[in-house]
């Protein structure tokens, strides 16, 4: 087994890169589902292409000198710069604050993972995106919850897995199913806590008994 890491309970990105990483190499691995890599897929190959530049730029000037290749100088800048560009633009437009991307491995559920955290607030915020294809319409939930940090860290700063296994499963129970997605999501009815959004025609009715609701009705 890996030793525990120790970190500052004070540090608010420790908490939350620890946090970051345990949903996706910790939970959601050992769960029916399959992560998808491109968001770091492309943001590597740019970051990897821009260091290739700047390596092959400096070997050349370094044993011929700076007059034989000023002209690939010249260029070798303004591609460093347009990949330097391309690569804020992906994190800022694209991945943002997303920690996970992936779909279900027996389901077609597309699983979507966003944290954050506020400046001096050990609280951590997690975006749901959940999307899913049910009668030939797309259905998207969408959930934003959060939980204190103190919550699956113990006062010497180890993190603890079962407490965030357990608050992960209250937020999106049907994870902790391991296997198919229940009959309550594959229906449309919302199974977890927090703001759910359908893509659905108004009027349509979604689930049945107390669940069952129409959509754009007032609520009481």
């Amino acid at each position: 087994m890996a030793v525990p890491t120790k970190i500052c309970t004070y540090s608010l990105p420790d908490l939350k890169n620890t946090t970051d990483d345990a949903v996706a190499t910790q939970y959601l691995a050992t769960k029916s589902f399959r992560q998808s890599h491109t968001l770091t897929d492309v943001r590597l190959g740019l970051s990897t292409a821009a260091c290739v530049v700047a390596a092959t730029t400096f070997y050349l000037d370094y044993t011929q000198g700076f007059e034989p290749t000023k002209s690939f100088t010249f260029y070798a800048c303004i591609v460093y710069f347009t990949l330097n560009a391309l690569l804020t633009g992906w994190l800022y437009l694209f991945e943002g604050s997303t920690i996970y991307v992936g779909a279900h491995k027996t389901a077609d559920v597309s699983l979507t993972l966003a944290s954050s955290v506020v400046r001096h607030d050990p609280t951590y915020r997690l975006k749901i995106i959940q999307s899913q294809v049910v009668d030939g319409r797309k259905v998207l939930r969408e959930r934003e919850v959060e939980c204190p940090f103190a919550s699956w860290f113990d006062e010497r700063g180890f993190f603890v897995r079962r407490p965030f296994e357990t608050w992960m499963g209250s937020v999106v129970p049907w994870i902790l199913e391991n296997e198919d997605v229940p009959k309550e999501l594959a229906s449309g009815v919302v199974t977890a806590s927090g703001r759910a959004v359908e893509d659905v025609m108004p009027g349509t009715e979604i689930g049945s008994g107390k669940a069952g609701r129409r959509k754009g009705a007032k609520k009481t």
